[in-house]
């Protein structure tokens, strides 16, 4: 008798805790905390999603981007997942290429698409993960 009280009061309290737990399966808490896509991944989660699931997507074939043709393709196919009838716009999307040709026009130099797109990422990106 004294068995079957202990066992429902283990299922009883085993219940209790199963639903007062709390899920944090967010990105913070599933990437290494000294990886450099921690520091990203807070920003995302504590200033920039707090509604909403972040997407990510990733071309296999990337066409050339130098020919600037496929940059608008790539810049259309963009927009036309910013019009989707549950995204938020064009706020809420980050891309590369965007921030990158708007920037660029500001380098004056004669480099090419590649070339000028390494310097943008090492003066962009790299003083982040270092």
């Amino acid at each position: 008798m004294l068995l079957l009280f202990v066992l429902l009061f283990y299922w009883a309290a085993s219940l209790y805790g199963c639903f007062k737990m709390e899920i944090r399966m967010d990105t913070t808490n599933l990437i290494i905390k000294g990886s450099p896509l921690h520091n990203v991944a807070y920003i995302y989660e504590n200033f920039l999603w707090k509604e909403g699931q972040l997407v990510m997507v990733f071309v296999n074939n990337p066409p050339d981007l130098s020919i600037e043709d496929n940059q608008r393709s790539m810049l259309a196919l963009v927009s036309e997942f910013e019009a989707l009838q549950y995204s938020m716009g064009k706020n809420s999307t980050s891309f590369w290429l965007r921030s990158f040709l708007y920037q660029s026009a500001l380098y004056h130099t004669n480099e090419g698409f590649y070339a000028l797109l390494d310097i943008w990422l090492q003066q962009v990106y790299m003083p982040m993960f270092t």
